[in-house]
């Protein structure tokens, strides 16, 4: 497996964890993290970043208004 592999695994495996009932902040924190630091060490490019960020981003405001109402 390589570090793109890694990388994405790892990502879409926090973004799981957020969909998961009893999921919060810190899950949605540990997604972004992983996000981060994968692009910062250039294991994911910019357009995959930008992907991941969008989809932990409407994760987190779909929860949010779920725990509103």
């Amino acid at each position: 497996m390589n570090h793109h592999e890694i990388a994405v695994n790892a990502i879409d495996s926090a973004i799981d964890t957020m969909l998961l009932p009893g999921a919060g902040d810190v899950d949605e924190a540990r997604a972004e993290t992983l996000v981060i630091a994968y692009f910062s060490i250039n294991a994911i490019d910019p357009e995959e970043f930008n992907h991941y960020c969008e989809r932990v981003r409407r994760i987190a405001v779909r929860t949010r208004q779920g725990d509103a109402t």
